[in-house]
């Protein structure tokens, strides 16, 4: 007879007590590369940047935990006020067992939390969930459908469940074309149709509709943080299209939720405190949506952040036009070892030991190439930048193998920062989300020291793998 197999008997990592006993108070410089290097502090700013904002305009927010996979994070993401609703989202189903660890302590402490299963789900996916559920409530899981027969074969699968509704967000494509279903289509239709004839029938209603949700990674080619608002207005007004569509059709049980974002959109959102005629048209976009929908944001890279992001220029970069956005603001860094210097090619180059399956393979649309050499944090001394954002001037990956990368330098000769063979240095990624799934765990940092302070490691952060 087989028995139930966890993830982690299928990816198993060393114990946190091991990891830390071996890092914990040594200098990152000391670490052999490559190395994931996630700063404390700066994760703490930018968890707290997002539900102040969400607070300020009086909308909820959802974190997607894809882009760490840790419970540390997650819980700087969601906040530590238990009256406040800790609302989730997980890609796959081994977040979901990593995760249920944290729900079930927060629901002992009589904290309201969901965790939605971010994509439509298999038979797999309930039968994994559903001891989740049992244990944390009927209203703790939430799924997204986007055709009948998801809703038919299984969340109307009395294997599933007993006499309590299943709560569902219908996914809206908002021009993506990943997943989901345009709003005034006939296929929305049909499965509002299919949901609104589950919710007659005789007996429990055994699907119970929460929302629609919508998510475009199109906002990643926005240059402004107008083009970001932008793209966050778009996604408004798909989902809310498709909300009056199940209130015309009678389905709503409840206040329905429109659950918008990815990491541009909703960092556009603290834009929304500026002068800007857009952002004043947004600011009141939502708190009309908000007069009959529950309106909540959601992202997951926020927390973290890397080159991409900083390319949307989502927030500005001054702070005369609100809340900036700068390389400070990146979490998240792979170490590398310089292994050879290449002084005389066209431009200098140097061969590091870290390639695309240290830092992804992901393009960044500000620059040519494959993440860049961040400022360096030095033993007993300040920052000493490598990289110029405006002036496009310092060290990037240009080119990149399985296990190297080389390293380029882009401006003047003369200018060059030179780099020694066995020098440490690290690199803000082009995708964070890509990049750290090399890695079992991260090495934590809190750069709110100085000096040598900044550099130690202070803890270890697991990370899931696996699916």
């Amino acid at each position: 007879m087989s028995r139930a197999v966890r993830y982690e008997d299928l990816y198993p990592v060393p114990s946190q007590e091991l990891l830390r006993s071996i890092f914990v108070d040594r200098d990152v410089r000391d670490v052999e590369g490559p190395a994931p290097i996630l700063d404390r502090a700066v994760v703490r700013k930018n968890c707290h940047a997002m539900l102040e904002t969400a607070k300020r305009l009086g909308i909820g927010f959802r974190a997607h935990v894809k882009t760490h996979k840790t419970t540390e994070v997650t819980r700087l993401q969601i906040g530590d006020n238990n009256k406040d609703e800790a609302n989730i989202i997980v890609s796959t189903l081994a977040e979901a067992e990593q995760q249920y660890q944290l729900l079930t302590e927060l629901h002992k402490q009589g904290r309201r939390v969901n965790m939605l299963y971010g994509i439509p789900p298999s038979a797999k996916a309930y039968a994994r969930l559903k001891p989740m559920r049992d244990a944390l409530g009927p209203d703790s899981i939430s799924f997204l459908i986007d055709h009948p027969v998801q809703l038919h074969n299984f969340i109307l699968d009395a294997k599933y469940h007993a006499d309590d509704p299943v709560p569902c967000f219908v996914k809206v494509d908002v021009g993506y074309h990943r997943a989901g279903l345009e709003p005034n289509t006939k296929s929305l239709n049909t499965l509002l149709e299919a949901i609104a004839h589950a919710q007659r029938s005789k007996g429990p209603p055994h699907v119970k509709l929460i929302g629609f949700y919508g998510h475009t990674s199109l906002s990643y080619n926005a240059s402004s943080p107008a083009g970001a608002m932008q793209y966050l207005a778009e996604e408004l007004d798909r989902c809310s299209q498709a909300a009056k569509k199940a209130s015309e059709l009678g389905i709503v049980n409840e206040r329905l939720t429109i659950s918008v974002g990815a990491t541009p959109q909703t960092a556009s959102a603290q834009n929304l405190s500026t002068k800007s005629e857009q952002a004043h048209r947004l600011h009141h976009m939502l708190q009309s949506l908000a007069e009959v929908f529950h309106v909540e944001l959601h992202a997951g890279n926020y927390a973290i952040l890397d080159m991409q992001q900083l390319s949307t220029h989502s927030r500005p970069l001054s702070s005369t036009d609100g809340p900036t956005m700068t390389h400070k603001d990146i979490a998240f860094r792979v170490m590398a070892e310089v292994l050879s210097v290449y002084t005389e090619r066209d431009q200098p180059e140097a061969l590091i030991g870290a390639g695309t399956l240290a830092l992804g393979r992901e393009p960044c649309q500000s620059y040519p190439g494959w993440g860049v050499v961040a400022p360096t944090l030095s033993r007993g001394s300040h920052e000493e930048p490598m990289w110029d954002e405006e002036s496009k001037t310092g060290w990037t990956v240009g080119r990149i193998s399985q296990e190297h990368g080389v390293l380029t330098w882009s401006g003047p000769r003369e200018k060059v920062r030179e780099l020694r063979i066995g020098e440490k240095i690290t690199i803000f990624p082009n995708h964070a989300c890509i990049s750290a799934a090399g890695f079992s765990w991260f090495l934590v940092t809190d750069s709110s020291g100085s000096g040598e302070q900044a550099t130690k490691i202070v803890d270890v952060w697991i990370r899931c793998r696996g699916w």
